[in-house]
């Protein structure tokens, strides 16, 4: 369980924004950004289908909209949601 608190995650994600801002934004350009964001996304994805895909697992957190807010304006898209895995399908590995 993440103990941040609710401003010291806005200011990881306000200073991962500025990091994400300054990557090259060329057309054919691939931009990964990897970590351990803490974010659980769920799977609504009504109004935010060019950020996520529809696999995602169930229960979102905190940090949905923080995260989703992100990669809209940076045009980044969350990968673990556009393919259907056992997760998603709610079987065991």
């Amino acid at each position: 369980m993440n103990k941040a608190t609710g401003k010291e995650r806005g200011l990881f994600y306000y200073r991962l924004h500025g990091v994400v801002d300054k990557l090259p934004k060329k057309k054919k350009d691939v931009n990964i950004v990897m970590g351990d964001l803490n974010a659980k996304v769920g799977v609504d994805n009504r109004s935010n289908d060019e950020v996520m895909g529809m696999h995602g697992l169930e229960e979102a957190n905190g940090n949905r909209e923080r995260f989703i807010s992100m990669c809209s304006f940076n045009q980044l898209v969350v990968g673990g949601q556009s393919f259907l895995t056992n997760a998603s399908r709610g079987q065991q590995g």
